[in-house]
């Protein structure tokens, strides 16, 4: 078996020994800017909602790591992280997302952009509307300018206990990380397939709590270790000057 696949092995034993019990909500705050230049749009192909959006243009400013693409049943103006998610993409250019949950009502949906160069920032788009079975299927809703909260804190907020248990899951993984490989290259590349395994989790709303908080996690180590290759690019540029 190979080293990343033993990794994801007891990084998965290890989160769910944990008892997904107790679980309240993240405390984490985001600076929120409506974004139309991202372009969102969406529609109804046989039954699923093929989504598009343009690419993030202000990550050299903000910086970038992941899209949000978010879904919801019963709010018009829903936002990541309160309203959940039902897909994150961490690479800028993956620009397109197609829902195939099947259901026959009134759906909204949104991308946002989150960046922590920073701070703590989402660009959201437009959202959208659907209705399924209508022959006007694709609205767009304009959210109103005064329902975007300048700063704004998540419902999903994890008890002290919890957060301490991710926190020593992540650092136990981080330091197998870090003495396994001597590259960054292949520090990210490992971080990577972890992200990526944690997000296609489907479990339970606790569940889903625990992994996002961890993807964050990682999310915020790949993106110091981009930094640090970065930096040696640029040193080694100047050096050949």
């Amino acid at each position: 078996m190979k080293y990343w696949k033993k990794i994801l092995c007891f990084l998965w034993i290890t989160l769910f020994s944990i008892g997904f019990v107790g679980a309240q909500y993240d405390n984490e705050t985001f600076k929120t800017i409506h974004s139309s230049d991202l372009n969102f749009q969406a529609k109804v192909v046989d039954g699923e909602v093929q989504m598009s959006w343009d690419a993030f243009t202000q990550n050299k400013e903000y910086g970038f790591s992941y899209y949000k693409v978010v879904r919801s049943f019963d709010k018009n103006n829903p936002y990541y992280p309160e309203d959940g998610y039902i897909s994150y993409i961490s690479d800028i250019n993956t620009t397109s997302y197609t829902d195939k949950d099947r259901y026959s009502k009134k759906a909204y949906y949104r991308v946002c952009a989150i960046a922590y160069d920073k701070g703590k920032y989402r660009f959201c788009s437009d959202v959208v509307s659907v209705t399924k079975g209508d022959s006007q299927e694709i609205k767009k809703w304009e959210s109103p300018k005064k329902d975007i909260p300048k700063d704004t804190s998540s419902k999903n907020i994890l008890n002290k206990k919890v957060q301490t248990q991710l926190d020593n899951i992540f650092n136990k993984y981080k330091n197998k990380i870090e003495n396994k490989f001597s590259q960054d290259e292949q520090k990210i590349e490992m971080v990577d397939a972890i992200i990526q395994a944690l997000s296609k989790h489907n479990g339970s709303e606790k569940q889903k709590l625990y992994v996002n908080y961890l993807i964050e996690k990682f999310t915020t180590y790949k993106s110091t270790l981009s930094e640090w290759i970065g930096e040696i690019d640029s040193l080694i540029e100047n050096l050949l000057k």
